[in-house]
Parts: structure tokens; sequence; C-alpha cells
């Protein structure tokens, strides 16, 4: 049997009560990276699976979401995500905190050059 802290069955449970709120299904994995805190699988009808992601961020602003990959199916829709701990919560020298400032500094950039 898998152990999980604390935090992990929290989050389970709120995202479970969301999902069966809005008629979707949720799964749920652990996570690879360190800043990572729980792995969740969305599926269900589309409009229904799609705003799962802002009722979660809504439900827990102490953790930032990332999409990891959208799928369709003849039969449902499926969103994968990551709950992450926030960026100012992550230690400085970790790759994938690197990776998200860079990505943060590219989008911004990006949009400044979409302006002008």
């Amino acid at each position: 049997m898998e152990q999980y802290n604390e935090t992990e069955l929290q989050l389970r449970r709120g995202i479970n009560e969301l999902a069966r709120a809005t008629g979707v299904r949720a799964k749920f994995a652990e996570g690879r990276r360190e800043s990572d805190v729980i792995f969740v699988k969305i599926e269900g009808k589309r409009g229904r699976v799609l705003s799962l992601p802002a009722l979660v961020e809504d439900s827990v602003p102490e953790y930032d979401i990332e999409i990891l990959k959208s799928e369709i199916t003849t039969k449902m829709y499926c969103l994968m995500l990551m709950l992450t701990r926030r960026l100012e919560d992550q230690e400085l020298r970790k790759p994938e905190r690197r990776a998200k400032l860079r990505h943060f500094v590219e989008a911004t950039i990006a949009q400044v050059e979409n302006r002008l």
C-alpha cells in the first residue's frame, strides 16, 4: 500500500470532491521532481474537464498548476496536470525552478514583442 503524507491526502480529497461536483473523474499519481506535490489526471466531457483547473487553483492557491498534456478520444477528454510548490517556495538552485523562471522570462519577452 502506498504511503501518502497528510497534504497529499487532503489534496486528493479536495480535488475528488471538486471532480465529483463537476461530473468528471480524477486519478492521482506522484510526481518525479522535488517541486511536484501531486499529479492529477482528469477525464470526462471536455467543458467540464476544462473547468476543473480553475476550481482547483481557487481552492488551493498555495500551489502552482502546470498543465502537462491534454488529449481527446471519441468518448472523453483528458487533461493531465501537476500541482507544484509555488516558485518562491522552491530552493534556489533546483533545475525545475530555473526552467520555470526561464519560461516566465521568455513568455514576458514574447508578450512585450507582440505589443510593439
